[in-house]
């Protein structure tokens, strides 16, 4: 069934999602996947009700280099 979109006056919105940073790695990564979660859920009930939706994160930001594995020494053929 297919819903007919919400008339636009206009108004915009933003949501602004900020997680404290701890100390423990585990805390940190569990922290950082309830956060992603939060605003998966939060974009899925918007496109439900017809409302567009644009995420930004650390775009001007490159991630740090980290020490790469080759893959010849991850596989084991047989």
């Amino acid at each position: 069934m297919k819903r007919a979109a919400p008339p636009n006056d206009g108004d915009s919105g933003f949501t602004l999602v900020v997680v404290k940073e701890e100390k423990s790695k585990v805390k940190r990564d569990e922290d950082f996947a309830a956060a992603c979660a939060l605003i998966q859920n939060f974009q899925l009930c918007a496109w439900e009700q017809g409302i567009g939706m644009l995420y930004l994160g650390y775009f001007d930001q490159k991630p740090a280099p980290g020490n790469r594995i080759s893959a010849d020494k991850k596989m084991t053929w047989l």
